[in-house]
C-alpha cells in the first residue's frame, strides 16, 4: 500500500520523496529487490490508520527522523478516554540484521566496532546507522534553484536505553534498565475507525564514537555507540477529535447495538411467552377430548370359611406294667 501524507503538515514549498538508502554493493547475501524495499514508503505517517482494523494486521508507519518505515504488531487492549482501542507496537525484529528485509540497511564499516573488524557491515541488531540513508531533499522555492544533501554523519538510531540491542551494546552501559513500558513506541487506535487515540513515539541518537589510539583523550575508550539524548513525543487525542469520535461515530454504533439487544432480548422473550401459551392450550385439549371412564364394580363377593366346630375328644392314657427281671 502506497504511504499517504497529511501534506498540510508541511511548508507548501517542501516535497517529500522517497528515502534513498545505499547498502554496499558488494553485500552478496541481499537482492536487489531487498535493496529497494529499503527504499520505500509503507504505511502512513502515524495520524491515521484503515477502518476495520483487526488484531491479527501488522500496519506501518514512516518515520522521517530515521529515514525508514516501522512495522507494527499488535500488543494488548487499552482504553482511553472512555474509548476501546488495540495497541500496537514496534515489532521486535525490525532492528535484527539477520532478516533477509533489513539487509537493506546495513552499511560497511570503516573501523572496529564491538566484535566487527572494519570492512565489515551492519551494527549489532537493535543499533541503525543513519549515514547509510541519503537524506530526502527538500524542494527549495524557485528563488533557489539547489538542493540542500547532509554530510554523512556517525549517528545511529535505536530505542531509549538500548532496549532490544545486542547485550555486547548494553554491556557498555550497565546502569541502563531497559522496560518494554518505558522505552518501546507504542500507538493506541482505535479499530473501527482507524482513529489515532494515544502514541508514544520513542527514540534515541548516540554517536558512533571510534578508538584514536594516536589521541589519549579517547586511546582508552572502546568503540560503540554513545547515547547523545533520547525523546519521548507524547499524543492523546484532543477534545474536539474524542466529541466527533464519541458522539457521531461510537454513538450511532452503541445505539445500534442497545436496539438489536432489545429486539433479541424482546424476541426471546416472546418465543417463550408463545411456548407457555402453546403447551398450555395442548393439555387443555388432552383433558377436553378424553373419555371419562366408569367406575368399575366388581359383582363376586369374597366367601367367608364356616369355623368349623370340633369336638371334644377324650384321650385316655392307659398305664403299661413294667416287668421285673430276677
Amino acid at each position: 500500500m502506497g504511504a499517504q501524507f497529511h501534506t498540510s503538515l508541511l511548508p507548501t514549498y517542501l516535497t517529500l520523496s522517497s528515502p534513498r538508502w545505499s547498502p554496499p554493493e558488494n553485500l552478496t547475501r541481499c537482492t536487489d529487490d531487498l535493496k529497494k524495499q529499503a527504499s520505500q514508503l509503507n504505511g502512513t505517517m502515524g495520524q491515521f490508520f484503515h477502518v476495520q482494523l483487526k488484531k491479527s494486521e501488522t500496519p506501518y508507519v514512516y518515520v522521517d527522523d530515521i529515514c525508514r518505515s516501522l512495522r507494527l504488531v499488535y500488543d494488548s487492549e487499552v482504553t482511553v478516554r472512555d474509548v476501546a482501542g488495540l495497541r500496537f507496537v514496534i515489532d521486535a525484529s525490525t532492528f535484527d540484521y539477520a532478516q533477509p528485509g533489513n539487509c537493506g540497511f546495513c552499511t560497511r564499516l570503516d573501523s572496529d566496532f564491538y566484535d566487527r573488524p572494519a570492512g565489515s557491515f551492519c551494527l549489532p541488531d537493535g543499533l541503525l546507522d543513519l549515514g547509510g540513508c541519503k537524506p530526502m531533499p527538500l524542494k527549495l522555492p524557485d528563488s533557489v534553484s539547489s538542493f540542500i544533501h547532509l554530510i554523512k554523519l556517525p549517528i545511529v538510531a535505536s530505542n531509549p536505553h538500548f532496549y532490544g540491542a545486542d547485550p555486547e551494546v548494553i554491556d557498555l552501559f550497565p546502569r541502563f534498565r531497559p522496560s518494554k513500558e518505558e522505552d518501546l513506541t507504542a500507538l493506541d487506535i482505535e479499530p473501527q475507525t482507524g482513529t489515532l487515540l494515544r502514541a508514544n513515539k520513542r527514540l534515541q541518537m548516540s554517536i558512533l564514537f571510534r578508538r584514536f589510539p594516536d589521541v589519549s583523550s579517547f586511546s582508552n575508550i572502546l568503540p560503540g555507540a554513545y547515547p547523545m539524548f533520547w525523546v519521548n513525543e507524547t499524543y492523546t487525542i484532543d477534545d474536539s477529535s474524542w466529541r466527533s469520535l464519541h458522539g457521531s461515530v461510537l454513538g450511532t454504533k452503541r445505539t445500534v447495538e442497545l436496539v438489536c439487544y432489545i429486539v433479541g432480548v424482546g424476541f426471546g422473550a416472546l418465543l417463550v411467552v408463545l411456548s407457555l401459551v402453546s403447551c398450555f392450550v395442548s393439555i387443555c385439549c388432552v383433558h377436553r377430548h378424553q373419555e371419562p371412564r366408569e367406575p368399575r364394580v366388581d359383582s363376586k363377593f369374597e366367601e367367608l370359611p364356616s369355623a368349623a366346630i370340633r369336638a371334644d375328644s377324650t384321650v385316655q392314657l392307659r398305664a403299661r406294667p413294667i416287668r421285673r427281671k430276677d
